[in-house]
This record gives C-alpha cells, structure tokens and sequence, in this order.
C-alpha cells in the first residue's frame, strides 16, 4: 500500500475520482513517456477499501501530448467509471485542436480511442461545462470558441462532445458536434476567445441550452468587443440558433440564477461601465430584459 504523491499540477493528478466503478477514489499521475519523450504515460494507483492505494500502477503508453489541458472528468459514457476530455492545442499554425478522449474501464487500464475528433478552430478553449445537451442521460462536454476567417471577420464557435460507451466497450464512438455562426462583428478581428458560463434550458422546450462570454480583439486596444451570447439546443447535441443578448456589449463576467424567484433563469453580468453586476431577467422564452417584471 502506497500512498499519492502528487508531483504534477496539470489538471489530471490526484486522488479524487473513481475510474474502475469500483466506489473507490483513485489516484492517477502523469510520468515523462517511456517510449516517446513528446508524449506521457499514465499511471493509475487503483485505490484500496481499507486506505491507501496499489504499489504499482497500471501504465497506459504514450497516453497524452506533451502538452495538455484537461477539461473535465465525468463518467461522459454511463458505465460508471470517470472519463477523461483532454484538449490539446494546434502544433502548428492553421491547423486545429484536437478533443482526445480517455475512458476508465473496470479494468482498471484506459481505453485510448482513435482517431479522435478535432475542430476548425485553431485555438483550443481554455474553459469547458458540463450537461446533458444529447439527451440521453449522460454529460456531454460543452465548449465555445472564437475563429477568425480569412477575412479577418469573427465566427463563434459552439462544441458539444458527447461519450458513450456503444456495444463494444473499446471502440471509439464520440462525437465532436459543432455549430458556427456569425457574431455579426464587422471586419477587423485579429483574434479573440470564449468562457462558457453555464447551460440551462432557458426557453422552456425541455432541451439544455448554453450560456457564454465571447471576446474579439482588432488591430488596436480600442477596437476590443465583449458580449454575452445565448445558443439555443436542440436535444441533439447541436444548437439551432445563438445570438447576443441585448445590452450586454462590454460584459467582463456573467452568472447564472432566477434572481427573482419566478422560476426563470436570469443573468447577473458585470459590465465595464458599472461597478454593481447587472441583472437580465429572462422570461423563459429566451428573451432577457433589464427592467424586472411586474409581481
């Protein structure tokens, strides 16, 4: 028996979540490869009922990129055990990121699917939420992303990445659903990014839809563009519209509640030009006003 030591803080290491089923938290660390030195191994130190965890680990090979960044760990098939999303970001420019997917297995070994699904964007997102956007019962990873075409004009990008575990439990079934519509910023944007802020179902049809913070950046420091953005779901894993909500252009942060109790979901937002968050009232239809309505 052995205990974790963490000697890595990228996201992954630790001893925080059970990926055999076993009910049992885990421990897993990340090692410099044993086989290629641009890649790393995993180690799982399967945890024990009475403390502690196994002596010696279970390796997975060539695992992960270098460089990574972990995004979520849920069970994202429904078989019990925690999964991993990794994003790993373009190694050259004009090409995009890349959604790998790690599956724990009551056998306490990884299943590395292949290939794995990537994304036109070239910059990978650096924030990610988790909801059930496929309907069916497990947690798909939602993303949101900002591109810029050829013609220098911003194109928001919304991403759902969806696990299950399908007949055959190491066959690689994932899906990368992606959604790009134009954020209607004029021609300029030299770059920009995006931080999912919660999904809710905020027309009332029984479907999760998304939430983000979207920023573009032009060629000089006053031609900066910040706002929030609504992207309705269709239960499918996709979205069937996304548009800016109102009055938000300047927002720096934003959250998600019903601030007045009736059963709405509303935004608190932080704008640049007030030092109090201000409230958006949603009115379930998917409709946002700031003026409170009436009792």
């Amino acid at each position: 028996m052995s205990t974790c030591a963490v000697s890595l803080n990228n996201g992954l290491n630790g001893a925080a979540h059970d990926f055999d089923g076993d009910g049992i938290p885990d421990c897993i660390l990340t090692i410099p490869g044993t086989i290629s030195d641009v890649r790393q191994d995993i180690a799982l130190y399967k945890g024990l009922a009475g403390g502690g965890f196994a002596s010696v680990p279970r390796i997975t090979f060539k695992a992960l990129t270098a460089a990574f960044l972990v995004t979520q760990i849920a069970d994202l098939d429904g078989d019990g055990c925690n999964d991993i999303v990794i994003l790993t970001g373009p190694a050259t420019t004009g090409t995009s990121f890349r959604v790998t997917y790690i599956r724990g297995q009551p056998t306490d070994v990884f299943a590395l699917p292949s290939p794995a699904p990537t994304s036109v964007v070239e910059q990978a997102p650096l924030e990610t939420s988790l909801g059930d956007f496929t309907s069916d019962g497990d947690p798909d990873v939602f993303m949101a992303a900002v591109a810029t075409t050829a013609s220098n004009t911003a194109e928001v990008h919304w991403l759902v990445f969806s696990g299950s575990a399908g007949p055959d439990a190491n066959a690689w079934v994932a899906v990368l659903t992606e959604v790009d519509t134009d954020s209607g910023l004029a021609a300029g944007a030299i770059g920009g990014g995006a931080a999912p802020v919660g999904v809710g179902d905020f027309n009332g049809d029984k479907k999760l839809d998304a939430i983000a913070l979207f920023y573009y950046m032009g060629a000089s420091s006053s031609q900066s563009y910040e706002e929030v953005v609504l992207a309705l779901g269709d239960g499918r894993g996709g979205f069937t519209t996304s548009s800016p909500i109102p009055g938000t252009t300047g927002a720096t942060a934003a959250t998600i509640d019903d601030a007045n109790g009736d059963g709405f979901l509303d935004l608190e937002v932080e704008l640049g030009s007030s030092t109090l968050p201000v409230t958006f009232y949603g009115d379930g239809t998917g409709t946002f006003s700031m003026t409170a309505p009436a009792p």
